[in-house]
């Protein structure tokens, strides 16, 4: 059933938008006389004032419930506290919450693992930055793994990078370089996996990938309103007035038109959300699971954030785990 929706949704939807529909508008729409665009207009300036309406509440409702910021967990060997430090600082700029805990060379050993637990629990994404030598990250990586938060890696490809032993290599591994010129696109992917109010926002704003659907069912209705004779034509009056208005929404065709055009779209527009939503969920069980890959991935996350934005990000080559890199630093007992 998952390859079918997903299916659908990348190779029948899109040529159901671009080729399809457009094709049918345009043979619809020749039945259009000028003289019915009025009526047509009218109806569909209500049809959206109608449609944003319920869509405008449920948005507000939730983001009553989720409006608030990503709260990012920060990881670092401590040979990387630097790099750690810039990388909060453009989270912050970003309006993304970092979470990092200071580098101590003697800290309190309870209190130090409270903190840490403590910190990461509350966390929505965790971040690495490992080292070359093992550390204390690998603990914290092994209470995000328990506590079930998205990991993300961050490794240079100057260096030769390893992840922590305690880390599989299923989850996303980002390359510090290519994040230098595609920054938003991390602050864009760390929000969307936090599920913040910015992210809430960008699925809603998916409306912009379906307009040209949208208008094409509006054509294609518009049509068979003509074709079967129920929207006549009217000769155009020479200026818009309240009476000319109100005559527009007694006519029978024109309550037709905007009833069918409003719950198209909002049918539509509720499969799509619904969609997006269980695709942001798939997409952080995959990560949680440290299963994650391209096919991971739909071509649209959402409103600012496609498959090949994540790519772009990546770490290109292999990585091997410290023990791995180092057999005799992990020995067994």
């Amino acid at each position: 059933m998952e390859w079918l929706l997903k299916a659908l949704e990348e190779k029948l939807l899109p040529w159901l938008t671009e080729k399809l529909l457009p094709w049918l508008g345009k043979m619809f729409l020749l039945q259009v006389e000028q003289k019915i665009l009025l009526k047509a207009g009218v109806a569909a300036l209500l049809g959206v004032i109608f449609a944003a309406a319920p869509i405008g509440a449920i948005l507000a409702i939730h983001l009553a419930l989720r409006g608030r910021r990503a709260r990012v967990f920060i990881s670092f060997q401590h040979e990387r506290e630097s790099l750690a430090e810039i990388l909060a600082g453009r989270l912050a700029s970003a309006g993304i919450q970092p979470v990092k805990l200071t580098f101590l060379d003697n800290p309190d050993h309870d209190r130090l693992l409270d903190e840490v637990k403590q910190a990461i629990r509350h966390c929505d994404v965790f971040i690495c930055i490992p080292g070359r030598n093992p550390s204390f990250v690998e603990s914290e990586v092994s209470m995000a793994f328990g506590l079930e938060k998205p990991l993300l890696f961050v490794v240079s490809e100057r260096d030769t990078p390893r992840l922590p032993n305690t880390a599989k290599k299923g989850y996303p591994i980002l390359g510090l370089e290519r994040l230098e010129g595609n920054f938003t696109t991390f602050v864009n992917f760390c929000s969307y996996l936090a599920g913040d109010w910015r992210s809430v926002i960008r699925l809603y704003d998916t409306i912009w990938l379906i307009w040209a659907t949208g208008f094409s069912l509006l054509g294609n209705i518009v049509g068979l309103l003509v074709m079967f004779g129920i929207m006549q034509p009217t000769q155009p009056p020479k200026a818009i007035s309240y009476s000319v208005l109100h005559d527009i929404l007694r006519d029978p065709a024109t309550l037709c038109f905007l009833f069918v055009s409003v719950v198209l779209f909002l049918g539509l527009y509720a499969y799509f959300i619904r969609r997006r939503f269980e695709l942001r969920s798939r997409v952080r069980r995959a990560i949680c699971d440290e299963r994650f890959g391209a096919n991971s991935l739909s071509r649209v996350l959402d409103a600012s954030l496609t498959r090949e934005d994540i790519l772009e990000i990546l770490y290109p080559g292999s990585i091997v785990a410290e023990h791995e890199a180092s057999p005799h630093a992990a020995g067994t007992s």
